[in-house]
């Protein structure tokens, strides 16, 4: 689905409404953009038929780059650097998705659905996150996605991988692990400039709050 930030809100809402849990887990891939193998990549963009002048002109782009990095002081040596797309560039989210084209979860019956789909994975970029209506469920797909990217040389970030829990609240909240690292919860978090909050008011006091303190410094109340 192409609204990944209106999907996720009216999961959410939807738990929140059925009074069901929906566990989420938003997945950090460090340094996606930088760190894409560009020899998987090619071999990827060549198993989806690009080949010819477009595959060709691609990789001498690539092939005859080199890089400079410069402080307010320096610069170094121009060198060469075989991995990585360029970040800030215009066709390298393109690029990122069809990276990630074969990152396919197996659906499950602890899927959550929308409007008759099932649902386990909103991608946008490099930001990944996982949804399931069970702990097994989500364990799951947080194995599966870890699996992906240690097979596609990309690396996930425990540390900084998110979890939140939306709808009915547990007495035992369960843990996730990541390659054998426990993931943290938080309540509150942003997708796509979206604010989200596991409390049962999603938005308002958020955004409300925001405007109340920007009307109270211009009027000094």
């Amino acid at each position: 689905m192409a609204n990944n930030a209106l999907v996720l809100r009216c999961l959410m809402e939807k738990a929140h409404a059925m009074k069901t849990p929906l566990y989420v887990a938003f997945v950090d891939v460090t340094n996606a953009f930088p760190s894409t193998d560009r020899d998987l990549l090619w071999v990827k963009l060549h198993r989806m038929g690009v080949s010819g002048t477009m595959l060709h002109w691609l990789r001498n782009l690539y092939r005859c780059m080199s890089y400079i990095v410069r402080t307010s002081e320096n610069s170094s040596e121009a060198f060469e650097a075989d991995v990585g797309v360029l970040i800030g560039d215009s066709v390298s989210p393109t690029l990122w998705n069809l990276f990630l084209v074969d990152l396919n979860l197996l659906p499950r019956n602890d899927d959550p659905v929308l409007g008759g789909d099932l649902i386990s994975l909103l991608a946008h970029a490099d930001d990944l996150v996982l949804v399931s209506t069970s702990p097994p469920g989500l364990q799951a797909e947080i194995n599966a996605v870890f699996r992906y990217c240690r097979l596609n040389q990309l690396v996930t970030h425990p540390g900084k991988t998110v979890l939140m829990l939306f709808g009915e609240i547990l007495a035992v909240v369960p843990q996730f692990y990541m390659n054998g690292v426990q993931l943290a919860y938080k309540e509150t978090w942003t997708f796509l400039l979206t604010f989200t909050s596991s409390k049962g008011n999603l938005f308002y006091e958020h955004h409300v709050g925001r405007r109340m303190k920007a009307l109270a410094a211009v009027f000094g109340y």
